[in-house]
């Protein structure tokens, strides 16, 4: 009987030995398949109240024209790295659309690939500013008289002045305005900046995800990209 035994352990070790020890399947529970490549970074808030993530994103200058606004009035929001610089996410008509584009009174230069303010350097020369005229597809550069380096001073009702700053030609009584670029004619003219929303909201992770489908350029048609 113990002869029996030592046989069958010692055909179990040559087994073994020869065709090595059995494996476990990959994608069972026993042997789990592993998970390759990186979660790409998203920007989340726990909570402590109920443990749920939020993602912070902050609502944009909303346009002032009519004909650029979406059908349902939602506005448009700023999301920490989702489109370059100085383009913001604009809803489209529908639910899940939503597109990088320029800010309001910023254009688009398609040598640079990039959006800049209008009456500033930009991609211009020293001593010149960016502009758009009413119907024109393209940015051009003008003379600026007011140039000084590191600054945007612009010429305004004869006066250099500085762009996006009070200006007293500009203030009626208590109400104070500033020399700024106005969105229906992209020149520059008195604005009124109490029109202008200041506020915050916080959006879920799941709200955010549905704007994640957003291709640069499509389905909203905004000036700089004509």
């Amino acid at each position: 009987m113990v002869r029996w035994i030592f046989v069958g352990v010692g055909t179990i070790v040559l087994a073994v030995i020869t065709y090595g020890a059995p494996q476990l399947q990959q994608g069972t529970q026993q042997y789990p398949s592993r998970t390759t490549g990186v979660q790409p970074p998203v920007y989340k808030n726990n909570t402590q109240n109920n443990g749920t993530s939020e993602l912070f994103a902050y609502p944009e200058d909303q346009s002032i024209i009519d004909s650029k606004q979406n059908a349902k009035n939602r506005t448009p929001v700023y999301i920490p790295n989702r489109c370059q610089k100085n383009e913001i996410l604009y809803p489209g008509d529908q639910e899940s659309d939503w597109v990088c584009d320029c800010k309001p009174t910023f254009v688009y230069h398609p040598p640079t690939r990039q959006c800049y303010q209008l009456f500033t350097q930009a991609f211009c020369s020293d001593g010149y500013m960016v502009t758009l005229q009413p119907d024109a597809k393209q940015p051009d550069c003008v003379q600026n008289t007011c140039f000084k380096p590191n600054s945007t001073i612009v010429p305004f009702n004869g006066d250099c002045v500085q762009l996006n700053a009070y200006y007293d030609r500009c203030s009626h009584g208590q109400l104070k305005k500033i020399v700024s670029v106005r969105e229906d004619d992209n020149q520059l003219g008195c604005v009124n900046i109490s029109d202008v929303p200041d506020h915050k909201t916080v959006l879920t992770v799941m709200e955010v995800e549905r704007m994640t489908g957003a291709n640069r350029g499509t389905a909203v048609n905004r000036n700089r990209r004509q």
